[in-house]
């Protein structure tokens, strides 16, 4: 078969063919060029202009990689796992992750993660159409819609889309579309032979896991992009490093433990630094109330820029958002308000610009208070600050910020392999090396420069009894 070549500037050069073609020249993939990475954080760092488009490919790149080194790294430790399998099913387990790769962000919203809250009111819709399509293996006490429900929202449109619009080209390419969708969400799909699921298991973590191909991509790229130069990391090595274990789990080999510390801590510092940047989370916040405005004046309507339909019959993108608040900018005066700051660069400034000045400046009690209702009960915490300051409401703005660390309490670890015994990176080895959990949720608040001193003030003396119903 043809193979083709796409220059990357993370992987170099990603080897596609013309089976993958028929995916990729697709209107609903092609639309991936016109969704923003990072959402909104080429204001802060303007080379963050790189694409879902492009991360898919990467995902794809990499899922691919691994897989071969899993089987290449079973082989070599006399590990039979693959060898149940003749050549023609281990081609098709590989189409079957490469084409779950590539396909995976599919259903992101315009500015993926900034704008998936918008996915709210299709969420039972897509676990209603999905749980009647697809059945998991389970190995707890959960069941399939339960599974679906713990999911976001672009992952269960992901699936839902490739159900409805790629289920003949992926027939015609002899590769099961439900499988692909249950790798998708990290799951084994109940259409999978007994003597298989294991290899679909590994399957499902490479793409779903705490050590998938998705995080890899994204640190790799969304670093490079910035220009943060925060998480360094031997792509080679840490490629070379996937193996499977006795039980036929995804795991790294003991090999790759000298790189598990820089997996840790890039992936930390990359969320601290980039995505929870106080700039970048002002902008993500100014961009979802321009759109919450746009629906709550009834301007647009929800279903048509944020829905199923709107993906894959009028294939809405970022450019589409921004020339829908542009237009309306002229009808609405509190648009017109808040698109000027967009416009004109006319930001509001953060009372703290992270963590470690939060903890500072803010502390005790109202601490707790201040970060629950930034999460849960912005919009009355600006009415009210509006209120003590004496400010007009558009002159302060409540966000946060929130990732889930690789940490025991939150089930995530990293497994390796060490002399046929799995260890865990954080619970055994203890290389958390930073202790990030008490600063993955972040609150911030936004006023004019002038106002920053009058509101730590109030701030100081908050309860979220004053907001509450």
């Amino acid at each position: 078969m043809a193979s083709h070549y796409i220059k990357d500037p993370v992987h170099h050069l990603i080897k596609i063919n013309n089976d993958d073609k028929k995916i990729i020249d697709t209107p609903c993939f092609q639309r991936l060029r016109n969704i923003f990475h990072l959402g909104t954080a080429y204001f802060t760092y303007p080379g963050a202009t790189h694409s879902r488009f492009e991360h898919s490919l990467g995902v794809m790149s990499l899922g691919t990689s691994v897989l071969d080194n899993v089987i290449n790294n079973a082989n070599d430790t006399n590990l039979d796992f693959w060898e149940k399998l003749n050549e023609n099913e281990v081609d098709e387990t590989k189409k079957t992750l490469r084409y779950a790769c590539l396909l995976h962000d599919i259903g992101h919203a315009p500015f993926s993660h900034v704008c998936e809250d918008f996915y709210d009111k299709e969420k039972d819709s897509l676990v209603k159409d999905l749980k009647n399509q697809l059945e998991f293996i389970i190995d707890s006490h959960d069941n399939t819609e339960q599974i679906l429900r713990s999911k976001p929202p672009h992952e269960l449109m992901s699936c839902s889309i490739v159900l409805s619009h790629y289920i003949d080209k992926l027939n015609e390419l002899k590769v099961n579309p439900r499988n692909v969708c249950a790798i998708i969400l990290g799951r084994v799909c109940k259409d999978v032979p007994k003597d298989k699921r294991s290899h679909y298991r590994v399957l499902a973590n490479i793409l779903n896991s705490s050590i998938d191909v998705d995080k890899f991509d994204y640190l790799l790229r969304d670093n490079y992009m910035t220009g943060a130069s925060l998480a360094s990391l031997d792509k080679e090595r840490l490629l070379m490093s996937y193996t499977v274990s006795d039980k036929n789990n995804l795991v790294l080999s003991g090999k790759g433990l000298s790189l598990v510390t820089n997996l840790i801590v890039g992936r930390n510092q990359v969320y601290m630094w980039v995505y929870q940047h106080h700039k970048v989370v002002f902008t993500d916040t100014l961009l979802r109330k321009m759109i919450s405005t746009l629906i709550d004046e009834e301007r647009i309507k929800a279903e048509d820029f944020f829905s199923k339909s709107a993906i894959t019959e009028k294939f809405i993108d970022d450019y589409d958002i921004i020339s829908e608040i542009r237009t309306n900018a002229k009808k609405s005066k509190k648009i017109s308000n808040l698109y000027s700051m967009w416009r004109e660069h006319k930001f509001l400034k953060p009372c703290w610009k992270h963590a470690f000045e939060f903890n500072k400046k803010i502390e005790g009690e109202p601490n707790n208070d201040l970060v629950k209702d930034a999460r849960n009960n912005h919009d009355k915490l600006e009415e009210w600050l509006a209120e003590h300051l004496k400010i007009e409401a558009c002159k302060i703005m409540v966000s946060h910020a929130k990732f889930e660390p690789f940490n025991i309490a939150a089930g995530k670890d990293i497994p390796i392999d060490v002399n046929g015994s799995i260890k865990y990176a954080i619970g055994n080895f203890g290389l958390n090396v930073e202790d990030i959990g008490k600063y993955a949720n972040v609150p911030y608040v936004y006023v004019d420069e002038d106002q920053i001193d009058n509101c730590l003030s109030c701030l100081k003396d908050y309860s979220s009894s004053l907001i509450s119903d």
